[in-house]
């Protein structure tokens, strides 16, 4: 049991590196640093808007093909 422990201890280590190097890198999240507070305070309420337009059955405005001739 203790050999079982000490392989999950080095597994946790292991993946809380990933996870720390997962943020530094590249991802979804990466730019938010680089947003000031307005442009983040802008960005959330555009996607508080895409989500309260999908749960009420509507579309949002970038999802919808141009129609223009």
């Amino acid at each position: 049991f203790g050999e079982y422990i000490q392989d999950v201890c080095a597994a946790y280590e292991q993946h809380k590196q990933e996870v720390t190097d997962g943020v530094r890198g590249s991802g979804k999240w990466n730019n938010v640093a680089e947003m000031t507070e307005e442009e983040a305070v802008a960005e959330q309420q555009r996607m508080f808007a895409e989500a309260r337009a999908r749960m009420q059955g509507g579309a949002t405005n970038e999802k919808q093909p141009d129609s223009d001739p």
